[in-house]
């Protein structure tokens, strides 16, 4: 079996460097993938163990060789459908009216608005690192917002070694990198600078630490009464306004999805570090966290609390899009912004 999955790398490999022969790549593909599943149900059938993972993901495998090489029956159905979203989702997104949301005060976008009250929410995102700067730029777009809105988002920096960033409210990935999914932020701008130290601050915040790095809000391994998982904007504390008033350190793995944009080597390096200590599922990477700090001591040379790092077994919807996006970004050399 590891010959046909060397075999089937390699072919991989060379379709995408022919990509004009990659009808006939693809059936070689099927082929291998096939045997690939033989070789895996036999394997299963001879050992005591679960097998269950390996011969999900080889019949996956072989399941979707099959779909690219063959031609939906159904081809202009999925393609009547898929435009028909195209155009709920503009819809939707033109049909939103941000002047509800708009402080006539502070020309800044309130956080939300009290339906029971019938008044806007008093705080506003008022900083250009975060995630609502997407909606702050479509808001003005569209006519919604004044251009002065733009300038009235707060852009306090900081030193943070031979560079400077932008700081924002907690210090998170997603306030920083969220908005480049679909914003095209251009190479030396004050956003791209901050995005990319901020990076290289995580990074080096996992490092001094000896844990993965990348973190974000996220759900934690923390419960309720009715056992479901918390909530919390985590942070790196020298990128954030205010310090998350937690001494938990968890690490998002949706994070380190978020930076494969800006370094995809330490990304991928770090996705097979987390995978190595248990945070890869059958369907996506879980959240790993470590105990409280204080409880917590540092090991320089391996995983922190390595033999005490609860996963928080649990898949949220919203970071798959991102991390999709974030995949075909930088494998395939694709964008959608």
């Amino acid at each position: 079996m590891q010959e046909r999955i060397e075999g089937f790398a390699q072919s991989h490999a060379n379709m995408l460097a022919e990509p004009q022969l990659a009808v006939v790549r693809g059936l070689n593909l099927t082929v291998i993938a096939a045997d690939i599943r033989k070789f895996a149900a036999a394997y299963v059938a001879e050992i005591d163990g679960d097998g269950s993972d390996l011969l999900w993901w080889a019949e996956a495998l072989q399941r979707t060789c099959e779909a690219a090489i063959s031609q939906p029956g159904d081809a202009g159905r999925i393609q009547d459908r898929l435009a028909d979203l195209s155009e709920r989702a503009r819809a939707l997104a033109f049909g939103m009216d941000f002047r509800v949301l708009m402080n006539p005060q502070r020309r800044l976008l309130s956080i939300g608005y009290r339906a029971d009250a019938g008044q806007l929410d008093e705080s506003c995102y008022d900083l250009l690192a975060s995630e609502a700067r997407l909606s702050s730029l479509f808001a003005i777009a569209k006519g919604d917002a004044p251009n002065e809105h733009w300038f009235r988002l707060g852009r306090p920096v900081a030193a943070l070694g031979a560079g400077a960033a932008l700081l924002s409210w907690s210090g998170s990935m997603f306030e920083y990198l969220m908005p480049p999914l679909v914003i095209h932020e251009r190479q030396g701008s004050l956003l791209a600078q901050s995005c990319a130290v901020a990076v290289d601050v995580q990074i080096d915040h996992g490092r001094d630490r000896g844990v993965p790095w990348g973190v974000s809000e996220s759900a934690f391994n923390a419960r309720d009464r009715e056992m479901n998982y918390q909530y919390h904007a985590f942070g790196v504390p020298v990128l954030a306004l205010k310090r998350s008033g937690t001494d938990d350190l968890v690490i998002a793995p949706y994070a380190t999805a978020l930076a494969s944009q800006i370094r995809p080597r330490a990304a991928v390096a770090n996705l097979d570090r987390m995978e190595r200590i248990g945070a890869l599922g059958r369907h996506a990477f879980s959240t790993p966290s470590t105990l409280p700090l204080p409880a917590c001591p540092k090991a320089p040379n391996g995983p922190w609390c390595a033999t005490s790092w609860p996963i928080t077994r649990a898949w949220p919807s919203w970071p798959s899009p991102m991390r999709c996006w974030k995949a075909s970004t930088a494998t395939a050399s694709t964008t959608i912004r």
